[in-house]
């Protein structure tokens, strides 16, 4: 008699009982399942994450002062490009010296755009006209953190702008 499509198989009569299949072999664990991971392998895997830390994290850190001070020189080579756009737009002549570096324009914001802590040394002070011209003129900016220093350079009447890394053979 057939039931929703399966048969109820029967052993026959004197047959002997089945093995237990291969397909599952019956786990020997002392009549306790497994826990977890034990000590010692928690404490290997810990020591590894610590060994990759201690060697990747101060590369780390210079990596990203680095960046820091290349985005904080960007940040200043913008606003001295800009320089003379502005001092045209303003309608003064301004002498970039020490003293004007320090002091705000009409529009209320300093000459360049400094990040706190760098400095300014004018070697020869760049002048701008109101018609947006220039005077040749160089001024030396450091770095606070590492005490690099870069050349800025203007050119004569098209204002263009130089920048050279001071260490790396600037006079």
């Amino acid at each position: 008699m057939q039931t929703s499509g399966m048969s109820a198989r029967r052993p026959r009569p004197g047959a002997e009982p089945a093995a237990p299949s291969a397909a599952r072999p019956v786990a020997r664990t002392g009549g306790r399942a497994p826990r977890g991971f034990t000590l010692l392998e928690v404490l290997a895997a810990l020591a590894i994450v610590a060994l990759v830390a201690a060697v990747a994290l101060p590369g780390l850190g210079r990596r990203l002062d680095i960046a820091f001070a290349d985005a904080d020189l960007e940040q200043v080579r913008a606003s001295a490009l800009l320089l003379p756009a502005r001092t045209a737009t303003l309608g003064i002549e301004l002498t970039l010296d020490e003293a004007a570096v320090a002091r705000a324009l009409p529009d209320g914001q300093p000459p360049l755009d400094l990040p706190q802590g760098w400095s300014v040394q004018v070697r020869q002070p760049p002048r701008f006209g109101r018609g947006g011209s220039c005077a040749e003129g160089a001024f030396d900016l450091r770095a606070p953190a590492d005490g690099r220093r870069w050349r800025f350079t203007y050119a004569r009447l098209s204002c263009a702008l130089s920048v050279v890394d001071a260490a790396e053979g600037g006079p």
